[in-house]
């Protein structure tokens, strides 16, 4: 659409004797006569160039001699619109389309402007109107529309268009990279896998066919087949590292970490510069418990980048595994200063806190988890635990209160509540809560006796269990 990437190589060299023309005739402001044909030319190579000013110079010579030239009007639009002045071009464009009703170049500019507006419904009646004249890159003009429906969440019509484009083109890599996304939003997980073995059949040798499709068996929990998806992208396109991660991950995802680190040691040979890809690969050395070569090559990976807060996050886990948790806390410090918003840091981060006794710095690290991340019951629960260990009861009662307004009807947390009602004396709200708990999920009580295995001699509490029982 408009002037990106309009000249070639060869098309610049043809055209080479032309500019030079325009050129002198800007800096001599002597005038020479061109036809309107010469003029969009030069116009177009100065735009594509991002020459706007020689552009502007050339587009006001067009006007005096061509002074009626529709396409010279459009060329002022497009030079509008590249100079920030939107609205302007907008204008322009509306009153050329009064004129000329059927010209594909206007449609696209009006439909990028208003694209640009966030006027999504009328971007999607322009990209429309210009596939009604049928135009050369069709495929591109459904991709622009489709992203359109996309931001008016019309997923449907975004997929089906979609299709379009890659009927057109099944070369179009933006255009299948769209569909499955647009799939994946519109929770049709099932079409997807059917559409890309399909496309498959077609196109076997379509890189982003076999990793859409191996993304759609991941979904499903078909990792056999998405790994030999993946594996049918590494050999049609062996630089790109995407499908290595993938691949790694759903190694992980089964536990197979001597499996990922081999994928992982692939990749290596085309993204050896990666930190994250080291982070990754002491992650499986940390699960197979090789700690020092875990730690080897966390260390590598903060060598490549300074920021990779899984690194720094793997260091401190590993050192606590090595029960050296004191050493770990410098390390789980820097990386939820790298990750602020991650609750998963942070809930790691109170653990360490809690076990070496910083119990202040664990009070707060366990607040930051549950703002982050408030449906975290088991965080919650370590939470209360703490205030309760520092003999505030009321504080850990508080806490569980504050839990179950995130999470209402929560039998983990209705539990904990009793055990803190029972410590506090208040034995009636205690079987209140209690008996509340068991009719929501009555198989979890025991986490009731494990934390506070005194109860279990409690009559009240043991009657209580007997007659759920007995009712079902």
């Amino acid at each position: 659409m408009m002037n990106e990437d309009f000249f070639n190589q060869d098309e610049q060299n043809e055209f080479e004797p032309l500019i030079r023309k325009f050129d002198q005739m800007i800096r001599s402001k002597e005038v020479s006569f061109f036809d309107v044909d010469d003029f969009q030319t030069a116009i177009e190579y100065y735009l594509d160039n991002s020459l706007l000013d020689k552009a502007g110079e050339a587009i006001k010579i067009a006007q005096e001699q061509h002074p009626k030239s529709i396409d010279i009007q459009v060329k002022q639009a497009e030079y509008f619109y590249l100079s920030g002045r939107i609205n302007k071009a907008l204008d322009l464009l509306l009153k050329v389309e009064q004129v000329d009703r059927f010209n594909e170049e206007v449609f696209l500019l009006i439909a990028a402007i208003y694209s640009q507006q966030r006027e999504h419904k009328k971007a999607v009646s322009y990209f429309e109107r210009s596939l009604t004249l049928e135009p050369e890159d069709a495929d591109e003009i459904l991709l622009d529309l489709a992203l359109e429906l996309e931001n008016l969440k019309d997923y449907p019509k975004a997929i089906a268009r979609l299709k379009e484009a890659l009927e057109i083109n099944p070369d179009n890599e933006a255009a299948a990279y769209e569909l499955a996304y647009c799939f994946s939003m519109a929770d049709r997980t099932e079409e997807a896998t059917a559409y890309f073995e399909s496309f498959i059949d077609e196109n076997p040798y379509s890189f982003t066919g076999w990793y859409n499709l191996g993304m759609c068996y991941s979904r499903t929990g078909n990792n056999e087949k998405a790994i030999n998806a993946f594996d049918y992208c590494i050999l049609i396109e062996k630089g790109i590292s995407l499908p290595y991660h993938q691949k790694a991950l759903l190694q992980i995802e089964t536990e197979d970490y001597k499996g990922a680190l081999e994928t992982y040691h692939e990749c290596l040979k085309y993204d050896e510069n990666s930190a994250a890809l080291y982070s990754y690969m002491g992650e499986c050395h940390e699960k197979l418990g090789d700690y020092s070569k875990a730690l080897e090559l966390y260390r590598t990976s903060i060598k490549l980048n300074e920021f990779q807060a899984d690194a720094w996050l793997g260091i401190g886990i590993v050192k606590d595994l090595q029960g050296d948790t004191a050493s770990a806390i410098p390390y789980l410090k820097k990386a939820v200063q790298l990750q602020e918003e991650s609750p998963d840091y942070w809930f790691i981060f109170a653990e360490a806190n809690y076990k070496t006794g910083n119990i202040a710095d664990a009070e707060t690290s366990y607040e930051k988890v549950v703002e982050l991340e408030p449906e975290n019951v088991f965080a919650w629960l370590d939470y209360s635990n703490l205030a309760e260990e520092q003999q505030s009861i009321e504080d850990a009662l508080l806490i569980i209160e504050d839990a179950l307004a995130a999470n209402p009807q929560n039998a983990k947390l209705l539990y904990r509540k009793a055990v803190y009602l029972l410590k506090n004396g208040e034995l009636q709200e205690c079987l209140n809560v209690f008996s509340e708990a068991l009719t929501i999920d009555f198989d979890e009580h025991e986490s009731f006796f494990s934390y506070y295995p005194e109860s279990k001699n409690i009559a009240h509490l043991v009657d209580l269990i007997d007659l759920h029982k007995k009712n079902g």
